[in-house]
């Protein structure tokens, strides 16, 4: 028995672009494509090469399983907020290259900031 993949791949694309606030001439630069190119991707109406769809995932900072996958994850772009000396510190615990868990910590670090503390709640 087959099963029936229907994956909207160009509005995942769409999606992710818009919640970052990107343009689609910046998702187009960052992937080495033509805006034309990158419109009728998100329109459905062009196929990309697993070369682009991998440049895709890699200009949002994600794995293909995370690009595939329904949640979407924060930009990069997010760290533009968080001092320079803080992201220098956060280096030091893992690969200075390595954003994703950079971002992961500082998410984790606000998520923290946000819990009330159960004194508050006395």
């Amino acid at each position: 028995m087959s099963k029936n993949v229907n994956y909207n791949l160009g509005g995942r694309v769409k999606t992710l672009r818009e919640n970052r606030g990107w343009s689609q001439e910046k998702l187009a630069t960052k992937v080495g494509v033509t805006t034309a190119y990158l419109g009728d991707i998100e329109r459905n109406t062009k196929n990309p090469t697993f070369h682009v769809i991998t440049h895709i995932a890699q200009a949002f900072c994600m794995s293909l399983t995370e690009f595939f996958d329904e949640q979407i994850l924060p930009s990069s772009d997010d760290l533009e907020f968080i001092d320079r000396e803080i992201i220098q510190e956060l280096s030091t615990f893992t690969d200075p290259m390595d954003k994703k868990s950079i971002l992961k910590i500082i998410l984790l670090i606000k998520s923290l900031q946000s819990t009330p503390d159960k004194k508050e709640l006395e």
